[in-house]
């Protein structure tokens, strides 16, 4: 079965599109479809490694993860200049 992530990006024309054929921002449409949003918020441990963590939009850092869950749990992360669907871990992308 298909999730609602995987029915949003057929929207897009790429990973690095933020826009629909329609005109329709990837946040708006997002907020359209009813998307939970969660910035992402950095953790360092003790190496110094970086893991992101749920934030909050006053503490966010330009370029981190943003997080848009639908009501079936599947979600997009956006990060920079790109986005794809979430990843085994939260805020990591699937790569596919």
């Amino acid at each position: 079965m298909t999730t609602i992530a995987e029915n949003f990006i057929t929207h897009f024309a790429d990973g690095q599109t933020f826009e629909t054929a329609e005109d329709i921002l990837f946040s708006d449409l997002a907020k359209q479809w009813g998307a939970d949003v969660t910035y992402s918020a950095r953790e360092y441990d003790e190496d110094g490694a970086i893991h992101y963590v749920d934030g909050y939009h006053d503490g966010y850092i330009s370029g981190d993860p943003i997080r848009h869950e639908f009501s079936d749990g599947s979600a997009v992360v956006e990060a920079g200049d790109g986005w794809d669907l979430e990843g085994p871990e939260r805020y990591s992308w699937a790569g596919s």
